[in-house]
């Protein structure tokens, strides 16, 4: 076909191969850009830097490496670990490479060399290659846990690269043969889709048991709140139950005294029974049973330790609030909270929770004995027991915080540790 129609439907396509990566981004970031100007900014460098290299420099091993580059790039404009985007990055561009060979295959192009400009390929092809790679996308779409955050074990994702990179390498040796027979470079492509799908597979098992593990760890929190809100409530109700039967033989006395003019009796008398009638502190008491089974478990613990306490709670009763991630959320904060003022030689708590149009806004400030374990711009737990259910629960808070789009700033001073989260309900 005439060359330069061919450059046009590239150029026209190309617009649609940009929209297919942003889909499949999707998949594994939802829309959580870190900025979303710096990520259409990305997006246009891909479109504006591939249409000419490809057009006028159409070396297989160039186009590769600097679309791989470019794709990597755009992954950058989203919040997520580096390694989650080093490996979305490498399988967006195997599951490109996949469509490419299964066109090339069924058009019969084959001797080409990765190192030599080479022109193959029609109107057509470009056309087939966009349709195959929008269909895997939707395929792969299917996996649900993709988008979740899951720190992937390094293992999985040395062995995600090792596997991409051998199947390309594989495929490009595939490419280069003169002759080769039909029946063993479609097997060889059936192979590597195979692969390729193991790996989304597998990447979405490891997301899903992950977030199970968080959902259990979240229930057996959530069931020692609720019983601990129980317990407080029955002291409650027995210290009131206990008043009103001994208000009767309180008064007498009292009566007495006063009747004989015995006026600092009366005043001593009242002074020591003041405190064994006062009932069991209640901390929050907004009518959400989850939100109060927290913040009066959290604070019962934290003034038993010696920690002052202090709250300011302006949540409507009947609010629909995301129980579950509010647990992960504020259950795991006062424990780092609770955890880190029991070393600090001043021990106060701070707790600021409130709801303005459509925002829950979180807020804890509390002391602490200036140690920090800091490591890649992250705050690492400096709590050595139980380690891993810790780990979770750091995971579980960041988990919560990324389903509502929402931000978490940490500050802190010598003696001084505070995190706001904002969510958007």
């Amino acid at each position: 076909m005439n060359i330069y129609l061919y450059d046009a439907c590239y150029l026209l396509t190309n617009i649609f191969d940009t929209y297919i990566i942003y889909l499949f981004m999707k998949l594994f970031f939802k829309n959580n850009f870190i900025n979303k100007k710096a990520a259409i900014s990305a997006y246009t460098l891909y479109y504006v830097v591939t249409s000419p290299v490809y057009l006028f420099y159409s070396v297989a091993l160039v186009n590769f490496t600097v679309t791989l580059l470019l794709i990597f790039i755009i992954t950058l404009c989203y919040k997520s670990k580096i390694s989650k985007k080093i490996i979305v990055a490498i399988l967006n561009q195997l599951t490109f490479f996949i469509c490419e060979a299964i066109v090339a295959g069924f058009l019969g192009v084959t001797n080409i060399d990765p190192l030599q400009n080479t022109y193959y390929g029609d109107a057509f092809s470009l056309i087939m290659v966009e349709l195959l790679a929008f269909v895997f996308i939707k395929i792969i779409g299917q996996f649900k846990n993709l988008s979740s955050y899951a720190s992937m074990p390094w293992t999985f994702f040395i062995i995600a690269v090792l596997v991409s990179v051998i199947s390309v390498v594989f495929e490009v040796f595939l490419f280069m043969q003169k002759g080769i027979n039909e029946t063993v470079y479609f097997f060889s492509l059936i192979c590597v889709l195979l692969l390729n799908f193991l790996i989304f597979y597998l990447y979405d098992s490891i997301a899903k048991a992950f977030t199970k593990k968080i959902q259990a760890e979240i229930s057996r929190q959530k069931k020692l709140y609720y019983q601990n809100q129980a317990k407080i409530i029955q002291q409650n109700y027995e210290s009131t139950r206990q008043l009103r039967h001994d208000m009767k033989n309180h008064t007498i006395a009292l009566g007495e005294l006063i009747k004989n003019n015995e006026n600092e009796k009366a005043l001593e008398y009242i002074s020591s029974i003041s405190g064994t009638l006062a009932p069991a502190k209640i901390y929050c008491d907004t009518g959400i049973l989850s939100l109060d089974s927290i913040v009066n478990y959290k604070f019962t613990i934290a003034e038993k330790s010696g920690i002052s306490v202090n709250s300011e709670i302006a949540i409507p009763y009947d609010l629909n609030l995301p129980s579950n991630d509010l647990i992960a959320i504020i259950g795991n904060l006062l424990d780092n909270a609770v955890e880190a003022t029991s070393k600090a030689e001043e021990k106060y708590i701070k707790f600021h929770l409130e709801y303005f149009k459509g925002t829950i806004i979180i807020f804890v400030k509390n002391s602490f004995d200036g140690r920090l374990n800091i490591s890649d711009n992250t705050y690492k737990t400096t709590k050595q027991d139980d380690s891993a259910i810790h780990g979770i629960g750091l995971k579980s808070i960041k988990s919560a915080i990324d389903n509502y789009n929402g931000e978490m700033v940490i500050n802190h001073t010598d003696n001084e540790f505070s995190v706001k989260i904002i969510l958007f309900v």
